[in-house]
């Protein structure tokens, strides 16, 4: 999932991966339709490219890289911009610098994050339990930090942990339908990700891993995820992906 340190990673499911990982050149895919009129969408991601996946960034394990930042440095009236350059130090910090935060923004990023004038709520996803040889530690103390920083800042949070194909899209689906007007949203994913035929993709942990197209089936297009955030009539929107998408996933062999 995420990048450390030599002396200190965790390694999660990496022979498994390293049978599902073709390292070509597709290591740090772009995103892909991401809705330009969507004037206050923001997406953060860490990035760890050309590398496969790696979970906790110490061990005991903690969580990853980018979600300790993530809580800390959220303020309401801190701008986005200041909060992404405390991202992007830590991450970079925290994993000996392999691992990089970047920002693609449609609107300002002077503004702040948590604006006044409108109705906060986030969505937070951690993916632990994949099947046998792809589990992961962090994802679940990562989605319980982010969303404990989310509620002590007033923002209306559901949660989402180890969640399957069906409960992923059920609960990603109620809370984009049910954002009330003039909401700020907050969405934060922690879990393994993969590119399959140039497109990014987020398992769900029921994910049958056999095929490129079994692995898509059982995921959520991470740029489709962005564009139906970046669609809801609001103020802000904003998308923190804490994985990474390290190649073409060519399927088990």
């Amino acid at each position: 999932m995420i990048g450390s340190t030599p002396r200190s990673i965790r390694i999660a499911g990496f022979a498994a991966l390293a049978a599902l990982v073709a390292t070509s050149g597709l290591a740090d895919a772009r995103l892909a339709r991401v809705p330009t009129d969507s004037a206050g969408l923001v997406v953060i991601e860490a990035t760890l490219p050309g590398e496969m996946a790696l979970d906790c960034v110490d061990n005991p394990c903690t969580g990853s890289a980018m979600s300790p930042v993530v809580a800390s440095a959220l303020e309401r009236e801190q701008t986005v911009a200041r909060w992404f350059d405390r991202i992007s130090a830590e991450v970079a910090g925290r994993s000996g610098g392999r691992q990089h935060a970047r920002l693609i923004a449609h609107g300002p990023v002077d503004r702040a994050t948590v604006p006044a004038d409108c109705k906060p709520i986030g969505l937070v996803i951690g993916n632990t339990a994949y099947p046998a040889g792809l589990r992961l530690e962090a994802p679940k103390l990562d989605a319980e930090r982010v969303a404990a920083r989310f509620h002590d800042l007033g923002i209306e949070t559901t949660s989402l942990i180890d969640a399957d194909l069906k409960t992923l899209k059920a609960g990603i689906s109620a809370f984009l339908d049910g954002a009330p007007e003039n909401a700020c949203l907050f969405v934060y994913y922690s879990g393994h990700g993969a590119t399959v035929k140039g497109r990014r993709y987020l398992p769900a942990i029921d994910v049958n891993v056999g095929t490129p197209k079994t692995f898509a089936d059982g995921s959520i297009d991470a740029d489709e995820l962005i564009n139906r955030v970046g669609s809801v009539p609001g103020p802000s929107q904003i998308v923190l992906i804490d994985s990474h998408f390290p190649a073409t996933y060519e399927g088990a062999r």
